[in-house]
Protein backbone atom coordinates (compact mmCIF):
# COMPACT_ATOMS: atom_id res chain seq x y z
CA UNK A 1 0.00 0.00 0.00
CA UNK A 2 1.09 3.38 -0.68
CA UNK A 3 0.09 7.15 0.31
CA UNK A 4 -0.81 9.18 -2.78
CA UNK A 5 -0.09 12.93 -2.26
CA UNK A 6 -1.78 15.24 -4.76
CA UNK A 7 -0.86 19.05 -4.53
CA UNK A 8 -3.70 21.10 -6.56
CA UNK A 9 -3.76 24.77 -7.80
CA UNK A 10 -3.79 27.12 -5.29
CA UNK A 11 -2.26 24.66 -2.67
CA UNK A 12 -5.08 22.18 -1.70
CA UNK A 13 -3.76 18.77 -0.73
CA UNK A 14 -5.64 15.75 -1.44
CA UNK A 15 -4.66 11.98 -0.55
CA UNK A 16 -5.40 8.48 -1.53
CA UNK A 17 -4.90 5.07 -0.32
CA UNK A 18 -3.32 3.01 -3.58
CA UNK A 19 -2.71 -0.61 -3.16
CA UNK A 20 -0.71 -2.47 -6.38
CA UNK A 21 -0.83 -6.05 -7.19
CA UNK A 22 2.72 -6.37 -6.34
CA UNK A 23 5.67 -5.73 -4.14
CA UNK A 24 6.80 -2.02 -4.21
CA UNK A 25 9.84 -0.76 -2.38
CA UNK A 26 9.85 2.54 -1.30
CA UNK A 27 13.06 3.22 -3.80
CA UNK A 28 10.41 2.34 -6.51
CA UNK A 29 8.10 4.64 -4.88
CA UNK A 30 10.26 7.46 -4.76
CA UNK A 31 11.31 7.15 -8.71
CA UNK A 32 7.48 7.04 -9.67
CA UNK A 33 6.77 10.17 -8.10
CA UNK A 34 9.30 11.36 -9.09
CA UNK A 35 8.80 10.56 -12.96
CA UNK A 36 5.02 11.64 -12.63
CA UNK A 37 5.69 14.25 -10.78
CA UNK A 38 8.01 16.01 -13.74
CA UNK A 39 6.30 15.07 -16.45
CA UNK A 40 2.63 16.05 -15.22
CA UNK A 41 3.06 19.32 -12.94
CA UNK A 42 1.11 22.06 -14.28
CA UNK A 43 -1.18 19.66 -16.25
CA UNK A 44 -5.32 19.35 -16.22
CA UNK A 45 -6.41 16.02 -16.15
CA UNK A 46 -7.05 15.93 -19.76
CA UNK A 47 -3.60 16.57 -20.21
CA UNK A 48 -2.73 13.31 -18.03
CA UNK A 49 -5.21 11.28 -19.65
CA UNK A 50 -3.47 12.15 -22.98
CA UNK A 51 -0.40 11.78 -21.93
CA UNK A 52 -0.62 7.96 -20.57
CA UNK A 53 0.80 5.43 -23.45
CA UNK A 54 4.47 4.97 -22.40
CA UNK A 55 3.80 4.36 -18.71
CA UNK A 56 4.09 1.09 -16.71
CA UNK A 57 1.62 -0.76 -14.65
CA UNK A 58 2.30 1.04 -11.10
CA UNK A 59 2.27 4.47 -13.71
CA UNK A 60 -0.69 3.87 -14.92
CA UNK A 61 -2.93 3.06 -11.34
CA UNK A 62 -0.92 6.30 -10.12
CA UNK A 63 -2.16 8.13 -13.08
CA UNK A 64 -5.67 7.11 -13.00
CA UNK A 65 -5.99 7.76 -9.18
CA UNK A 66 -4.70 11.27 -10.05
CA UNK A 67 -7.30 11.48 -12.46
CA UNK A 68 -10.03 10.92 -10.42
CA UNK A 69 -8.82 12.81 -7.40
CA UNK A 70 -8.63 15.81 -10.21
CA UNK A 71 -12.11 15.09 -11.39
CA UNK A 72 -13.76 14.81 -8.07
CA UNK A 73 -12.05 18.48 -7.31
CA UNK A 74 -13.45 19.56 -10.16
CA UNK A 75 -16.73 18.42 -9.83
CA UNK A 76 -17.15 20.33 -6.05
CA UNK A 77 -15.92 23.59 -7.41
CA UNK A 78 -17.75 23.40 -10.70
CA UNK A 79 -20.62 21.55 -10.33
CA UNK A 80 -23.88 23.34 -10.15
CA UNK A 81 -24.79 24.58 -13.47
CA UNK A 82 -26.15 28.55 -13.64
CA UNK A 83 -28.96 28.81 -14.96
CA UNK A 84 -30.89 32.31 -16.03
CA UNK A 85 -34.22 32.51 -17.79
CA UNK A 86 -36.10 29.63 -16.48
CA UNK A 87 -38.82 31.86 -15.49
CA UNK A 88 -39.46 32.42 -19.48
CA UNK A 89 -38.75 29.02 -20.48
CA UNK A 90 -41.61 27.52 -17.73
CA UNK A 91 -44.01 30.49 -18.88
CA UNK A 92 -44.14 29.00 -22.52
CA UNK A 93 -47.51 27.63 -23.42
CA UNK A 94 -46.30 23.87 -23.51
CA UNK A 95 -45.47 24.40 -20.07
CA UNK A 96 -48.37 26.24 -18.03
CA UNK A 97 -49.93 24.09 -15.51
CA UNK A 98 -48.12 21.02 -17.00
CA UNK A 99 -47.50 17.78 -15.03
CA UNK A 100 -43.87 17.97 -16.38
CA UNK A 101 -42.61 20.74 -15.25
CA UNK A 102 -41.50 19.21 -12.03
CA UNK A 103 -39.56 16.42 -14.02
CA UNK A 104 -37.69 19.43 -16.22
CA UNK A 105 -36.81 21.39 -13.22
CA UNK A 106 -35.53 17.86 -11.59
CA UNK A 107 -32.94 17.59 -14.25
CA UNK A 108 -31.72 21.08 -14.86
CA UNK A 109 -30.73 21.09 -11.34
CA UNK A 110 -28.94 18.45 -11.42
CA UNK A 111 -25.32 18.76 -11.23
CA UNK A 112 -24.20 16.49 -14.46
CA UNK A 113 -26.81 16.26 -17.53
CA UNK A 114 -25.46 19.04 -19.44
CA UNK A 115 -21.79 17.41 -18.67
CA UNK A 116 -22.69 14.32 -19.41
CA UNK A 117 -24.33 15.53 -22.95
CA UNK A 118 -20.74 16.76 -24.14
CA UNK A 119 -18.34 13.86 -22.43
CA UNK A 120 -18.64 12.00 -25.81
CA UNK A 121 -17.93 14.74 -27.92
CA UNK A 122 -15.02 16.69 -25.54
CA UNK A 123 -12.88 18.46 -27.50
CA UNK A 124 -14.70 18.91 -30.71
CA UNK A 125 -16.22 22.40 -29.89
CA UNK A 126 -18.81 24.03 -31.93
CA UNK A 127 -22.21 23.89 -31.66
CA UNK A 128 -24.33 21.36 -30.67
CA UNK A 129 -27.85 20.81 -31.23
CA UNK A 130 -29.98 18.53 -28.94
CA UNK A 131 -34.11 18.55 -30.78
CA UNK A 132 -36.48 16.86 -28.48
CA UNK A 133 -36.22 13.16 -28.46
CA UNK A 134 -32.61 13.15 -29.61
CA UNK A 135 -32.18 13.94 -25.47
CA UNK A 136 -31.20 11.10 -23.71
CA UNK A 137 -32.79 12.66 -20.82
CA UNK A 138 -36.71 11.78 -21.04
CA UNK A 139 -37.68 14.68 -18.86
CA UNK A 140 -36.41 17.14 -21.65
CA UNK A 141 -37.71 15.49 -24.57
CA UNK A 142 -40.29 17.65 -25.20
CA UNK A 143 -37.62 20.74 -25.49
CA UNK A 144 -34.64 21.45 -27.61
CA UNK A 145 -30.85 22.31 -26.44
CA UNK A 146 -28.55 24.44 -28.51
CA UNK A 147 -25.29 24.63 -26.32
CA UNK A 148 -21.49 25.88 -27.66
CA UNK A 149 -18.48 24.83 -25.47
CA UNK A 150 -16.32 27.87 -24.47
CA UNK A 151 -12.85 28.44 -22.82
CA UNK A 152 -8.93 27.28 -23.92
CA UNK A 153 -9.17 23.81 -24.36
CA UNK A 154 -7.55 20.88 -21.71
CA UNK A 155 -6.94 24.21 -19.56
CA UNK A 156 -10.45 26.57 -18.51
CA UNK A 157 -13.91 25.79 -20.16
CA UNK A 158 -17.49 25.51 -19.75
CA UNK A 159 -20.69 25.23 -21.66
CA UNK A 160 -22.82 27.54 -22.50
CA UNK A 161 -26.49 26.96 -24.04
CA UNK A 162 -29.82 27.91 -24.32
CA UNK A 163 -32.52 25.28 -23.58
CA UNK A 164 -36.45 25.83 -24.74
CA UNK A 165 -39.49 24.92 -26.86
CA UNK A 166 -39.13 22.58 -30.30
CA UNK A 167 -40.60 25.66 -32.12
CA UNK A 168 -37.66 28.33 -30.98
CA UNK A 169 -36.02 30.50 -33.52
CA UNK A 170 -32.88 28.25 -34.09
CA UNK A 171 -31.12 30.76 -36.43
CA UNK A 172 -31.07 33.49 -33.57
CA UNK A 173 -30.09 30.69 -30.64
CA UNK A 174 -27.30 29.69 -32.59
CA UNK A 175 -25.95 33.33 -33.29
CA UNK A 176 -26.27 34.39 -30.15
CA UNK A 177 -24.46 31.35 -28.73
CA UNK A 178 -21.32 31.46 -31.45
CA UNK A 179 -21.18 35.01 -30.47
CA UNK A 180 -21.16 34.36 -26.39
CA UNK A 181 -18.98 31.71 -26.57
CA UNK A 182 -16.27 33.66 -29.15
CA UNK A 183 -16.56 36.12 -26.28
CA UNK A 184 -16.26 33.76 -23.01
CA UNK A 185 -13.36 32.30 -24.76
CA UNK A 186 -11.41 35.46 -25.54
CA UNK A 187 -12.17 37.12 -21.82
CA UNK A 188 -10.97 33.10 -20.48
CA UNK A 189 -7.72 33.28 -22.63
CA UNK A 190 -6.75 36.59 -21.44
CA UNK A 191 -6.29 35.24 -17.69
CA UNK A 192 -4.76 32.02 -17.94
Amino acid sequence: MALLIVVLYEAKVRRHVLSFGKQVSQDELTKLANKLTSIYSGMTSSEILANTEALSSEERQLSASLTEIMAAEDKLEYGEPYLEGLRLLLSQPEFTNSPRILGILEVLEGEDWLRNMFCQDSGKGGVKIVIGEENSEPALQDLSLIASQYGVLNKASGIVGVIGPRRMDYAKAISSLNCLSALLSNSVAEYI
